[in-house]
């Protein structure tokens, strides 16, 4: 998305690389795509040989293409980018290190990430939520610290909403009241809980559950479902069985328009940075129930704050005006379930001029994170990296 913004931008050259060759490598208009062509290897002596090929053609990629400035994403390319050539650097850290069973190496390294990121000469964070941990935890300066959200494209969500509906989903939309999940299918998403609370949905027959997205928990997801005695069925299978409760979707290129045509777009994860798929819903215009969960994101969106008390979690649900901000549903605690089962059932009977204001003011909100105002400060942050 960066790259995509500045090339747009047309005051730079992009280029987009990879580390590991093997995948596909996305091609963006005005932007040479590569890799660097460095392959996973097992065992000690592998994986030093694959650190020094990281580094080596980097840093042989940076000269020969006169880097002026570098931004890498993620730990693993962050330590490379820091250790190889001589221009400016910005690194991009998307969501939490602390309280986050990902990034638990990275906190038993904490000299080692201080040193890493005291290279850059900025550090740019998807949320405010981060200063704190990469200021007081980290101790990397404040000055290089510049919190920039991610972006929603929301003329390309306008555009997509034109597009016809996938499958048998057209005929799916015209007779059920649909709920709408959209993620991947991790423990962390927590898609597990929207089951009990579907289940406890008194008008199940006129209600179906669309979940899109794949992933490692879904085989898991779909035997909970068989165990609480209810029904799924995948979309894109020769026998698609309507009858079922839960439909299951792989990942579509178009979701908006799914999600615009929804009753209610669930959004049930335990943890989350700034959620692009959150921001997409709300610039779909569907109404939303939202975990108020740690690492800030949802509540930078939706409140305009990133703090988050671990001492004491949301248990009460608090309305906005593009839906409610509802506490982590859990499967052992029934009683968050309940919640978003009342609230549900309240979206789903409210009147046509309660829908449209929702939906008015969610696409609103989307537009303040919108692709065009992102790139403004993308592009004054590099310009200001060459002032001094």
């Amino acid at each position: 998305m960066v790259a995509k913004m500045l090339a747009s931008d047309g005051s730079f050259n992009v280029w987009l690389y990879s580390i590991q060759g093997g995948g596909v490598i996305p091609h963006l208009e005005g932007i040479t795509s590569g890799s660097l062509n460095v392959s996973n290897g097992q065992g000690l002596a592998k994986k030093i040989k694959n650190y020094y090929l990281k580094v080596h053609r980097l840093s042989q990629l940076k000269k020969q293409l006169a880097i002026d400035v570098s931004i890498s994403s993620l730990w693993p390319v962050d330590w490379i980018n820091a250790l190889t050539g001589h221009e400016k650097k910005v690194a991009v850290i998307q969501i939490n290190i602390l309280n986050n069973v990902q990034n638990e190496k990275m906190v038993k390294l904490r000299k080692l990430v201080t040193a890493v990121y005291s290279r850059f000469d900025k550090v740019v964070l998807g949320g405010g939520n981060l200063i704190e941990e990469m200021n007081g935890f980290f101790k990397i300066e404040k000055q290089k610290l510049l919190v920039i959200q991610n972006p929603v494209e929301t003329k390309r969500v306008a555009k997509n909403l034109e597009q016809p509906l996938p499958y048998s989903l057209p005929d799916i939309f015209e007779k059920y009241q649909v709920l709408v999940a959209a993620n991947r299918l991790s423990i962390i998403k927590n898609t597990e809980a929207l089951i009990p609370i579907y289940k406890a949905l008194p008008n199940q027959e006129k209600v179906k559950l669309l979940i899109i997205g794949e992933g490692e928990e879904k085989e898991r997801i779909q035997q909970f479902i068989l165990s609480e005695g209810l029904s799924y069925s995948q979309v894109e299978a020769d026998v698609f069985e309507e009858k079922a409760n839960i439909y299951f979707l792989n990942f579509q290129e178009n979701i908006h328009s799914l999600i615009s045509k929804s009753n209610v777009f669930l959004f049930s994860t335990k943890a989350e940075g700034l959620p692009l798929t959150l921001l997409e819903a709300m610039s779909a215009g569907a109404p939303i129930l939202v975990s108020d969960c740690p690492n800030g994101g949802i509540g930078e969106i939706i409140k305009g704050t990133f703090a988050f008390d671990y001492e004491n979690p949301r248990l009460i649900p608090e309305k906005f005006q593009g839906g409610y901000l509802m506490p982590i549903p859990l499967v052992d605690r029934p009683e968050t379930i309940e919640k978003w089962k009342n609230k549900i059932e309240e979206i789903l009977t409210a009147d046509q001029m309660q829908l449209k204001k929702m939906t008015a003011s969610n696409k609103a909100k989307a537009e303040e994170f919108d692709i065009e105002n992102v790139k403004v400060a993308w592009v004054s942050m590099i310009q200001g990296l060459f002032e001094n």
